[in-house]
């Protein structure tokens, strides 16, 4: 893999990067001007289609993530869009909206995580589709998906056809029959705009139809999804770790350094192992699964040790140690959850 170099390069001093404040700080309440401005910068569609340039992208999702998980896991949210466009049928359509996507034009919203569950034979996908004569007829409700800006949001999701097999479409805001409900209050990423939708009578012409084979298109996307998953797994991590870093141990809590150098060398670890897979032609589901779950973990511990390094200050609502904390509580239960990924890893062995 070649990478763009001159984009890795930008990835950490970027201007943009550096600049994008978390939503609960900056008081805008919401990841879309973030998301905006990143698009303006060309930093939402890096690497789409291939792994040139995936590790850029890595790059940017795990910066992001150092400032803010909100903004970095609504832009996690809206590349995974971009790539099921980029993978998808090829078409006038896929083209036209991939770059509508990679402005920040439209959002994406990835609501995927049905469909990974049913392929484990965990549920249903929650949508149905009936064949007419120029598409599909979408009905159902997903019960979680991120980035649903109202007239912006592109939905992607499997549906069920009536012979049992399965379909991944577009859901565009010019389709009628897509419902949005109120988000309501998160404990974390509240400014993710984060809630369920119900589709009615729904219309997707067949150009918007991105495959017609779920678990051939699953296995192609997943890998990136898991990837990047690791990506702000990682930057959440390394905030923690770069503000625990900051603080002078001295006197009791000197007794922490042992557990912070190794939380940085397991970061670090990581890290590369995480990037190497790009590299790596033969990586298997397995290890990307478990690397995924390694890191989230790793965000955990770097999360425990800085509040315990903080000491009271971080126990105030509005401190980054606590907004980071509660962050790092979000990702056992992220989709795919962290029972589900052991109970998948399980599975292998």
């Amino acid at each position: 893999m070649t990478a763009n170099s001159d984009l890795l390069a930008q990835v950490g001093t970027s201007e943009v990067l550096e600049s994008l404040l978390d939503p609960e700080v900056s008081g805008e309440g919401s990841t879309l001007p973030a998301l905006e401005r990143l698009g303006r910068a060309g930093l939402l569609d890096v690497g789409t289609g291939g792994s040139d340039g995936l590790v850029a992208q890595f790059e940017v999702l795990s910066t992001l993530a150092e400032q803010s998980l909100s903004i970095a896991f609504s832009a996690w949210a809206h590349r995974m869009v971009a790539e099921y466009v980029s993978v998808g049928r090829s078409s006038s359509f896929g083209s036209g909206l991939g770059r509508r996507l990679s402005t920040g034009e439209l959002i994406g919203s990835t609501a995927m995580a049905p469909a990974l569950r049913a392929q484990l034979g965990l549920g249903s996908v929650g949508l149905t589709a009936r064949r007419d004569a120029e598409g599909l007829v979408v009905d159902g409700a997903v019960a979680w998906a991120s980035n649903l800006y109202p007239g912006r949001v592109v939905i992607v999701a499997a549906v069920e056809l009536d012979n049992g097999e399965h379909a991944v479409v577009a859901l565009t805001p010019e389709i009628g029959g897509v419902t949005i409900a109120p988000p309501r209050p998160l404990l974390a990423l509240d400014a993710t705009r984060s809630s369920s939708i119900v589709v009615t009578d729904a219309h997707v012409p067949f150009d918007q139809v991105l495959s017609w084979d779920l678990p051939g298109f699953l296995t192609k996307v997943r890998p990136v999804f898991l990837f990047l998953q690791t990506a702000f797994c990682l930057g959440l991590a390394a905030g923690s770790i770069g503000e625990s870093t900051r603080i002078e141990l001295a006197g009791p809590i000197e007794v922490l350094e042992g557990d912070l150098t190794r939380v940085k060398k397991d970061h670090e670890r990581i890290r590369q192992e995480a990037i190497d897979t790009v590299e790596d032609a033969n990586v298997s589901i397995a290890w990307l699964i478990g690397l995924r779950l390694e890191a989230a973990t790793l965000a955990q511990r770097a999360v425990a040790i800085e509040t315990r390094i903080a000491g009271g200050r971080g126990y105030l609502a509005e401190s980054g140690v606590s907004r980071r904390y509660r962050e790092a509580a979000f990702l056992p239960i992220q989709s795919p959850t962290e029972s589900q990924l052991r109970w998948e890893l399980s599975c292998f062995e």
